[in-house]
């Protein structure tokens, strides 16, 4: 089996958080269904949700599946995949109580 490459989603799965793994294939092939070829542009996570760019004939056929997947991803633990809510400790991540380092931290 050949290397994959930057036409195939899992090229892209070190440039953003394995928990939103789920999130991201299966956005990927719901983008493939309506505009078959699509060529991702960039995965990242940014203000700790994930953005997903895109060139496609018309973005307006999958913007609101980029932007589902994208409020979805601020519910769902970056390292993990299980749901959580945002947080901020001098970063903005979407971390579970399990993955978040600063849950415990109090400051007077």
């Amino acid at each position: 089996m050949s290397e994959p490459t930057e036409n195939d989603i899992e090229w892209w799965d070190d440039f953003y958080p394995e928990g939103w793994r789920d999130i991201v294939h299966r956005l990927y092939a719901s983008i493939e269904a309506v505009s078959p070829g699509h060529k991702i542009l960039q995965i990242k996570e940014k203000f700790g949700g994930l953005r997903y760019y895109v060139a496609v004939d018309n973005y307006a056929d999958v913007e609101a599946l980029i932007r589902d997947a994208e409020a979805e991803s601020f519910m769902t633990c970056e390292d993990c995949g299980q749901p959580c809510t945002v947080t901020e400790n001098g970063w903005i991540s979407t971390l579970c109580d399990e993955h978040n380092p600063m849950k415990d931290k109090h400051y007077d």
